[in-house]
């Protein structure tokens, strides 16, 4: 069973689905897509039936710029992103207990749930290679310019 979620981060119009058995309890498991090309469908690749034994519902949604939410890559950033991730714990969440699981760009936003949320699980993934470029990203620098 899915549902569908639409909520308000600014002017972003952010579009989220939650997938599972039990989707009239609120789910203490959120997964957050990386950045590129990435969306939420990307939560299929680590979806498996038995998982919904044990996890009755996941939230995922797509940042800003990326699948069907609105607003454009070029003007997002990552404090927008940890925004976005807030507003779907606080909106759709337990907000108590959570597992959180990003892929890349959303395993640093992952990081950032720890300053604000009780976390039980954290699942923080990258990507098997990073640009060479990009490995020496100073995030909390990235942060603080945008």
């Amino acid at each position: 069973m899915n549902e569908n979620v639409i909520f308000q981060v600014g002017r972003a119009s952010i579009v989220g689905t939650i997938f599972g058995n039990n989707t009239t309890q609120p789910p203490d498991f959120i997964f957050l897509h990386g950045a590129g090309k990435s969306n939420k469908e990307r939560v299929r690749g680590f979806l498996d039936g038995s998982l919904f034994k044990i996890i009755p519902s996941i939230i995922t949604f797509d940042f800003s710029g990326h699948g069907e939410s609105t607003g454009t890559l070029a003007k997002s950033s990552l404090k927008q992103r940890v925004l976005e991730a807030t507003g779907a714990i606080d909106l759709y969440t337990t907000k108590k207990r959570l597992t959180v699981c990003g892929s890349s760009m959303g395993g640093y936003i992952t990081l950032k749930m720890l300053e604000t949320y009780d976390v039980r699980n954290l699942i923080p993934q990258k990507r098997k290679s990073l640009r060479k470029k990009s490995r020496n990203i100073i995030f909390h620098k990235a942060i603080s310019h945008t």
